[in-house]
């Protein structure tokens, strides 16, 4: 690895031979980076830090808060804007879902409890609605699934378009459908945030939180709703794989394990029998360097994996491995050490700690370094793996920029605009960004980016 300092620009020779060329604000020497495909200009109502934006084949949707706006993917001209309910609780954010040509839009207002709203994502009309008093909404790719559980629960599966009942199943309190927990991405908030989980063929329902014996894990058959297996719900992870339930809790929930174990239990999707033990490590759900861990397999709501049965974890001294939930070992574990924060298909994205360090790209089926990018040198960074491309925002003193990367090498495509500011999501084909701006009130620029252009 190779690497001169010159001013504000850093060049990096990649491991596979690719040279990486990226300035203090994301940029070469006289280059301003490449404009957007297209920019356009959108009404904050409040103030909120953060936007999350998600794309269809024709439509550009945008989450602003408790706003949702819907843009023509081509021009990016708006088509419809949408408010949520004013008094919901939870003040500052919608739950929003885009899936297929709906976007779910959902929330909890004081006295009301659980509303749902499902839009068409070119027109924004409202196609049908829900209310609950109180309950979850999951939405996964093929299909929207609601959790009405005033006294007992009775669960759903619900069309995208009509909302219509395709299966209903009666069950105890405090149960709800779980996304599958195998996901591109730790957290919540990052560049996918706004797109509905994938669809299989199984779904799995979660009763309660794991502190009363009856708490268990149910396998449903995703297609008739019939269930299949059942195992103890501990409180913490379930993961679903074509031919698993696998279930997950830390060695040590006093938060003391320098380690970070956590303990995995492969169970027969159809008939529950055990399969295999097997254990892992979580160094990236660290709060901080120093020993000791926060008991979580992540710090979102899913795994960090590459489905079907990938978990992208660490080994007890902290080096990133990959671990193999079909047969329940590892598959490799890195040289060097590191934690894992993004992953895809084509790339393993890690750093030196969860807020330092360069970004180095590891081979997803062998671990082996394929090459690094400079330092974000920001606490948390703003990556994605999306298709054969990576992206990684820089910051700088004229707001940041993105780098796109070949996954393969590392070899540096182009960047965006300087200026550009936060990654606000990505997609296989595309990305957005949101410029940087001290005053959170008023319009805000969406500057959209075809990958493929």
């Amino acid at each position: 690895m190779r690497r001169i300092m010159a001013g504000l620009i850093v060049l990096a020779l990649g491991a596979a031979g690719g040279w990486l060329l990226v300035g203090g604000d994301g940029g070469g020497p006289g280059d301003d980076g490449r404009a957007p495909t297209w920019r356009t200009r959108v009404q904050l109502q409040a103030s909120i830090e953060g936007y999350d934006v998600a794309a269809t084949a024709d439509s550009v949707v945008v989450r602003i808060g408790r706003s949702v706006v819907g843009l023509d993917r081509r021009t990016g001209q708006q088509r419809w804007s949408y408010k949520a309910k004013d008094g919901d609780v939870g003040d500052f954010y919608a739950d929003v879902a885009v899936a297929g040509n709906v976007v779910a839009v959902s929330g909890r207002k004081k006295g009301e409890g659980l509303w749902l709203d499902v839009l068409d994502t070119a027109s924004g009309r409202k196609l049908w609605s829900h209310k609950a008093k109180s309950g979850e909404v999951t939405v996964l790719q093929d299909a929207v699934y609601t959790a009405d559980c005033a006294r007992d629960c009775v669960v759903s599966k619900r069309d995208l378009r009509t909302g219509e009942d395709r299966w209903t199943l009666n069950e105890p309190p405090a149960t709800q459908v779980m996304p599958p927990d195998l996901g591109a991405r730790i957290g919540k908030t990052e560049a996918r945030a706004l797109q509905a989980r994938p669809s299989g063929a199984y779904v799995l329902l979660a009763r309660g939180d794991g502190r009363k014996a009856g708490d268990r894990f149910t396998v449903l058959d995703a297609g008739t709703g019939r269930r299949l297996t059942g195992v103890r719900n501990t409180g913490w992870t379930g993961i679903l794989t074509p031919r698993s339930l696998v279930v997950g809790e830390p060695v040590d929930e006093r938060e003391e394990d320098p380690a970070c174990r956590y303990s995995l239990r492969a169970h027969g999707i159809r008939d529950g029998k055990p399969q295999w033990r097997g254990e892992v490590s979580t160094h990236f759900s660290k709060r901080d360097d120093k020993s000791g861990c926060s008991g979580l397999l992540t710090t979102g709501d899913h795994a960090l994996g590459i489905p079907p049965d990938a978990l992208i974890a660490t080994t007890a001294d902290g080096r990133p491995q990959a671990f193999d939930l079909a047969a329940g070992k590892p598959r490799w574990a890195a040289q060097r050490r590191g934690v894992p924060i993004d992953a895809g298909p084509r790339v393993v994205l890690v750093r030196d700690t969860r807020e330092s360090g360069p970004i180095r790209a590891l081979d997803p089926a062998t671990g082996r370094e394929l090459w690094q990018a400079p330092d974000p040198e920001e606490l948390t960074a703003d990556t994605a793996v999306a298709g054969d491309s990576v992206l990684i925002r820089y910051r700088g003193g004229n707001g940041g920029r993105t780098a796109v990367l070949n996954a393969a090498d590392g070899r540096q495509r182009w960047t965006s605009q300087s200026g550009s500011g936060n990654l606000a999501g990505a997609g296989d084909d595309w990305f957005a960004m949101v410029p940087s701006r001290s005053d959170q009130e008023g319009p805000h620029d969406i500057l959209f980016y075809e990958l493929s252009r």
